[in-house]
């Protein structure tokens, strides 16, 4: 019956532990990428082009936007404009980088 109340124990601790470590991260992880990720924009008037980036053979448009986006990130643009995306089988797209 001891052996049960510990082990029943260890197990509460072990989640409290979890619980009081898991929440700052995912805190901490959701702001860092908040701060890093290009958004991508409908109408970008307001800002400066730094350049163009396009990726290929994706396989659908929820790849190609994120292949963009990703790109966009490296390219250190603040926003992205997505001006193409197209193909059938093998997808590519087109976006404009703004700061």
């Amino acid at each position: 019956m001891k052996q049960s109340i510990n082990n029943h124990e260890m197990e509460l601790n072990i989640m409290q532990i979890t619980r009081k470590i898991a929440l700052p991260m995912l805190i901490i992880s959701a702001l860092s990428f908040s701060s890093l990720a290009a958004t991508e924009v409908q109408s970008a008037e307001t800002h400066i082009v730094i350049g163009h980036v396009s990726v290929s053979g994706k396989t659908t448009r929820d790849e190609v936007i994120a292949g963009l986006e990703k790109k966009a990130e490296e390219a250190g643009a603040s926003f992205f404009e997505v001006t193409a995306v197209g193909g059938k089988n093998k997808m590519y797209g087109n976006a404009v980088l703004f700061k």
